[in-house]
């Protein structure tokens, strides 16, 4: 049997409500810009929708990520990553 990843369900894990807070906040975020807003056209919505992703992901910090933007996080993990890696090979 094929599930959506946990991700994607309204609930993530079966039975576990509160695993993916932060997808949670998110999808609550876009419901109060969609509740917010008169949309003309689908094209309309969709730039706006466009524009509220980057602003969360390259402008809002999140408490969750150390009071970093979802952006700056990822890079700071790779620069670890990348750091972890280098000193794996050099033993």
């Amino acid at each position: 049997m094929n599930r959506p990843p946990f991700w994607l369900s309204d609930t993530g894990r079966p039975n576990k409500p509160f695993t993916n807070g932060m997808v949670e906040r998110f999808n609550g975020r876009i419901e109060e810009v969609l509740q917010s807003h008169h949309f003309r056209s689908g094209e309309n919505l969709e730039a706006r929708l466009h524009r509220y992703v980057l602003l969360y992901n390259q402008q809002l910090p999140q408490s969750s990520l150390g009071s970093k933007t979802p952006l700056q996080a990822i890079k700071d993990w790779h620069k670890r990553k990348r750091c972890l890696d280098s000193t794996e090979f050099s033993a």
